[in-house]
């Protein structure tokens, strides 16, 4: 099931979009009516799904009007997609095939927060923030302490406050939790571990110079 808000984007790859095996199986129009699907799929409560809060499936008839075409067109491009294992459906609803693998944020995230989770004790060397540009010794300075165990923590309060996990949290959020971690950590520290915090939902490891 989905967090608290339904999904305001989703992920597309050029590449295999322009140039794989979907440009010759099946036409423009069924192609739109797929990328509609994706689309549907990503508002509606079960993430990846065609159902209803209760999961349900809609009737075709519902689906075709919502995506402002005709019914025949839903037909034929849910049969070329159901023989080509692009979804499946059942009394459920429709399913998008991998919609984990290709959609997740999260994948996308791991190597970054693998990293910084194996060299968080480097960022508890003195030496090491002597060795840094001035704007990165403060945040590095302000993260002396802030231990990895601090940090879950902090991602599942987040997360919990605003029904977003840490890889989803979109940008015009980036001001409350800033305030959220100055009444946490003080002022000027928690400035500084928001930035560190929210820098890690960017894929960043060391985050450049911050503008006062």
């Amino acid at each position: 099931m989905r967090s608290q808000r339904p999904r305001t984007w989703i992920k597309l790859y050029p590449s295999s979009c322009l140039d794989g095996s979907i440009r010759y199986q099946i036409d423009p129009a069924e192609r739109g009516t797929w990328y509609d699907l994706l689309l549907f799929s990503a508002l509606c409560s079960d993430d990846g799904s065609i159902c209803d809060g209760d999961q349900r499936p809609y009737p075709h008839s519902f689906i075709a009007n919502r995506l402002n075409i005709s019914e025949k067109l839903l037909e034929t491009t849910l049969k070329k997609c159901k023989a080509e294992g692009r979804l499946t459906e059942d009394e459920y609803g429709i399913h998008i095939t991998n919609w984990k693998i290709y959609q997740s944020e999260y994948q996308r995230q791991k190597p970054f927060r693998e990293k910084a989770k194996a060299s968080w004790a480097d960022r508890q060397d003195p030496e090491l923030i002597k060795a840094l540009s001035p704007d990165r010794g403060k945040t590095s300075e302000a993260t002396l302490g802030y231990t990895y165990e601090m940090f879950c923590q902090d991602e599942k309060e987040i997360t919990k406050t605003y029904g977003y996990p840490l890889e989803e949290l979109p940008v015009d959020l980036d001001i409350s939790i800033t305030n959220d971690f100055k009444e946490k950590y003080g002022e000027e520290r928690g400035r500084w571990l928001a930035y560190h915090f929210l820098s890690i939902r960017d894929g960043v490891y060391l985050p450049p110079s911050m503008t006062e």
